[in-house]
């Protein structure tokens, strides 16, 4: 029997795991944040916002593991709870119906069985099923209330056949059932790629109560075969998807080629397709007619292993998206599939293995993602392209007992489209923004660093581990959108998390 307990400035957890029986374990964790009670102390009490329950969060999990001759049997349990609630006493400046209580939830619980079983040393079959309860609510003031209500089960059945040296065989089956329960009362409904916020006035206001059963199945066949140094995987997916009633065939082929003992080529290219959200193609919010998204993904790369700890990986990728989902201005159709998008660009990973005393990685991507919203239109930037994403982690041990480690992350600003000018709406008492050119201008990048010193002590029957975590050592004020005034003739950037210091201990037996 073992397990560990630890605590820090923002939550405390726990897990315990043993055998049971001669053949099976169980191990059972759970870990709950107090966040809210540090916020609570240190908001002032006449501040425009008070928080009845301030960023709260907790997690368990239950894991069953049975083995027994040519079966293994997973029995898991697990549920999360994520929630942020405010009572907004003042109205927002540039909104004067947005007061009152905002809340943001989101739970979930789920159980999930797999059991795989060996027909013989070549041959053997496992079998899945998961259940999923999803709730998400929203609310801000008077102008948006949105409930959602998910239960999804999934099951998933997978053979593989190792016919010889050369060729294996996998096959197999893919369903979805999913009954949904939406209550959805809000302005226009969620904002869709490349839109704005929404500012909740009265205009446009919908109010929809659905409740839907869906099953999506799905046949899938892939095949590895393996020519000398060089593996071939064709692969084969039919999906029927239930929110839109289609028939989709997805081929896939993937190459592997060991060109020497260090060095491996490797390419890939397949067809795949993403269902609408519950919203898009939901009565009232939504266009039942609404389509899948589909796409064309292409790689070619290679990775290099130097020595035994230092390797390189390296892929060349564009995507080609078609019948993207936009908004129209025809209120009786609300979104079509016109929208065509693309990707592109490079990503190398330089990585060094764990060795007795360090552990580590640099990784960079360079990409371009843009999109057309309408035939004859122009092309414009996807709302979360970024040009740049370089991320530096590495962890030396100094000693056995002392620990330190860093992270450092540069990322391009995410684009947004500009405020130029604002109208003011008398019968609604409030400026309505004008926008400019969607996203033509950018966030600030964002960089910072992060930095980790751990010192243990082991004892005859446990160890403990003491910490030290700086988030964001240099003050970096990273900007996460801006603020406008009344008539958004003025704004200032909206910065995210400070200089943030923890200090943590971890106990372990």
């Amino acid at each position: 029997v073992h397990g560990f307990v630890e605590a820090d400035v923002f939550d405390a957890g726990a897990l315990v795991e043993g055998p049971v029986g001669e053949h099976g374990a169980i191990a059972i964790a759970a870990r709950r944040s107090y966040i809210d009670g540090v916020l609570a102390l240190a908001l002032p009490e006449d501040g425009a916002v008070n928080l009845t329950t301030a960023p709260r969060y907790y997690d368990a999990q239950i894991l069953y593991d049975f083995q027994y001759s040519a079966h293994r049997l997973k029995l898991l349990a697990y549920g999360s709870s994520d929630r942020f609630i405010a009572l907004l006493t003042k109205a927002s400046a540039n909104n004067p119906s947005a007061r009152g209580e905002g809340r943001l939830a989101l739970e979930w619980g789920g159980t999930q069985a797999d059991w795989r079983y060996n027909f013989s040393d070549t041959i053997f079959n496992r079998l899945n099923i998961s259940y999923l309860a999803t709730s998400t609510e929203v609310a801000f003031g008077r102008t948006v209330d949105l409930d959602f209500l998910f239960h999804q089960l999934l099951i998933r059945d997978e053979f593989e056949w190792k016919t010889g040296e050369m060729f294996t065989l996998r096959a197999g089956l893919d369903t979805e059932l999913l009954s949904s329960n939406i209550d959805a009362y809000g302005s226009g409904g969620p904002p869709k790629e490349g839109e704005p916020q929404r500012n909740g006035g009265y205009d446009d206001v919908l109010a929809v109560e659905s409740q839907t059963y869906l099953a999506s199945p799905a046949l899938w066949t892939e095949g590895l075969l393996k020519l000398g140094p060089v593996l071939l995987v064709p692969g084969l997916r039919l999906d029927y998807l239930g929110s839109t009633s289609e028939l989709l065939l997805q081929p896939r082929f993937t190459l592997r080629w060991n060109v020497t003992a260090g060095t491996v080529l490797k390419g890939g290219v397949g067809s795949y397709y993403q269902q609408p959200n519950g919203d898009e193609y939901s009565e009232g919010v939504g266009n039942p007619n609404v389509k899948s998204e589909s796409g064309v993904h292409a790689s070619v790369g290679a990775e290099h292993r130097f020595t035994k700890a230092l390797e390189l990986d390296t892929s060349l990728f564009y995507k080609d998206f078609r019948d993207l989902i936009r908004r129209v201005s025809d209120p009786n159709v609300r979104l079509d599939n016109q929208g065509i998008g693309r990707a592109y660009g490079f990503e190398v990973l330089l990585r060094h293995n764990l060795t007795s005393r360090f552990f580590g990685w640099i990784s960079y991507t360079l990409q371009r993602s843009e999109r057309r919203d309408a035939p004859g239109a122009d092309w414009r930037l996807f709302d979360s392209d970024q040009t740049h994403n370089l991320v530096m982690i590495g962890q030396y041990k100094f000693t056995p007992k002392w620990t330190f480690g860093l992270r450092w992350r540069y990322v391009t600003g995410n684009p947004t489209t500009p405020v130029v000018a604002s109208v003011y709406q008398a019968d609604l008492d409030r400026f309505t923004p004008i926008y400019g050119e969607v996203n033509s201008e950018r966030n600030d990048d964002f960089h910072q660093l992060d930095l980790r010193l751990d010192r243990q002590w082991v004892f005859d029957t446990w160890r403990l581990t003491a910490y030290l975590d700086v988030r964001n050592v240099y003050n970096r004020a990273n900007g996460a959108g801006r603020s406008y005034n009344y008539d958004y003739s003025e704004s200032e950037p909206r910065t995210e998390i400070p200089l943030v210091p923890s200090f943590g201990v971890r106990g372990e037996f």
